[in-house]
């Protein structure tokens, strides 16, 4: 019921979707964000006759997690404010990360670019000076 909420509203403030078999994507600014749902878990200690054992039992809380590059981020719902009451402050946040993904990639690319202007400049630089020690032999 979130997820389809969650989608619903996204889509009503133009945002689109992108489902396949290695997960569901928002796209945001024009950055493919990638989407988890998922039930928070609590690890629980559990005396065994062999000493102590650790299980994961369900604390009956949502998460969303989001993905995009080597960045991550994850909000949780609480017992005060469940993740369905969240859902505008999700979106709000979801549009700040997608758009500092979207200023961080920029960046990257005036860095590459600037790079390759540089290795070309260097590259020219070698052939000529080949090209003027070829002459002197």
């Amino acid at each position: 019921k979130i997820i389809d909420t969650f989608v619903t509203a996204f889509k009503a403030r133009g945002y689109k979707f992108k489902f396949s078999n290695s997960g569901s994507f928002v796209i945001i600014e024009g950055m493919e964000i990638e989407l988890r749902f998922r039930e928070k878990n609590k690890r629980v200690r559990i005396k065994t006759s062999y000493g102590y054992e650790h299980i994961l039992k369900p604390t009956g809380f949502l998460s969303l997690k989001v993905h995009h590059s080597l960045s991550t981020r994850e909000w949780s719902g609480t017992k005060r404010t469940p993740l369905e009451e969240k859902i505008s402050f999700l979106i709000e946040k979801l549009r700040e990360f997608a758009k500092g993904e979207k200023e961080y990639q920029d960046y990257l690319e005036k860095v590459w670019e600037k790079q390759r202007i540089e290795e070309e400049k260097e590259l020219r630089i070698r052939e000529k000076r080949d090209q003027e020690l070829e002459k002197f032999k």
